[in-house]
């Protein structure tokens, strides 16, 4: 009884969606279906595949679409040493800054520094901690992995407000490479869901790096238009070369 109140209140908000199939004795979808309940995601629909995947003790998916075969490009883990990670939460949580020695790759050997953190950030491939250097005298991105040890904590802390790349938002503008044909172009735009051939993306100043260097937008290095695809459009603005 309770289905069937279901069903026709459904139909009542969506006539033209369901029909009885007098053969099976059962609803069906009808061919004028229309969403109106719930708006398609087909990212959320991958998603949902992927998990179901992984989870599945035969690798297929165990929901409604088990027939369907899916997998992805496995990811390189990138571990965090769980006791240096636990201190510079603390620190974080207490404002303090913290002694470590770090190992970076534009040095041969590591260096110790002071570091005040204040966030934590992912380029979409490893963490690093956002804090303020005392032997740079500004703010840093420390990627995780190459802090060796946290050698002590000192109680003077880092006002994270002065932190201004981490406080103020940056506005990205990318377009389909002009070399392209109307056709290559007009996919491009449907890809990366362009407006009038431009794509904006707004996002933390201090991120901008990560995201043009996962893009390999960084630099204009002559690659062919169908290599390249898409090009940054506000270069200048953002202050790269």
């Amino acid at each position: 009884p309770q289905a069937t109140i279901l069903f026709r209140r459904y139909q009542e908000l969506a006539p033209d969606n369901l029909e009885y199939d007098l053969s099976s004795k059962r609803y069906v979808r009808a061919r004028a279906f229309a969403p109106v309940l719930i708006t398609p995601d087909p990212e959320a629909y991958f998603r949902h595949l992927l998990q179901a995947r992984e989870h599945a003790p035969d690798g297929m998916a165990s929901f409604s679409d088990a027939t369907l075969s899916c997998d992805q490009v496995p990811g390189l883990e990138r571990r965090t040493d769980p006791a240096i990670l636990q201190k510079i939460i603390e620190a974080m949580r207490r404002r303090q800054s913290l002694r470590i020695l770090y190992q970076s790759m534009r040095s041969p050997n590591p260096s110790l520094r002071t570091i005040a953190p204040h966030a934590f950030v992912h380029d979409g491939h490893r963490w690093h901690v956002r804090a303020h250097c005392s032997q740079s005298k500004g703010f840093r991105d420390f990627v995780l992995i190459r802090i060796a040890v946290v050698a002590g904590r000192e109680e003077e802390a880092v006002d994270p407000e002065l932190d201004r790349e981490w406080r103020e938002r940056a506005e990205v503008l990318i377009g389909p490479h002009p070399g392209l044909s109307p056709f290559q172009r007009e996919i491009i735009e449907r890809d990366y869901g362009m407006v009038d051939g431009v794509r904006r993306i707004v996002m933390r100043r201090a991120l901008v790096f990560y995201f043009l260097q996962r893009l390999n937008l960084l630099r204009e290095d002559g690659r062919s238009p169908q290599e390249q695809q898409i090009v940054l459009l506000n270069r200048e603005e953002l202050g790269l070369r």
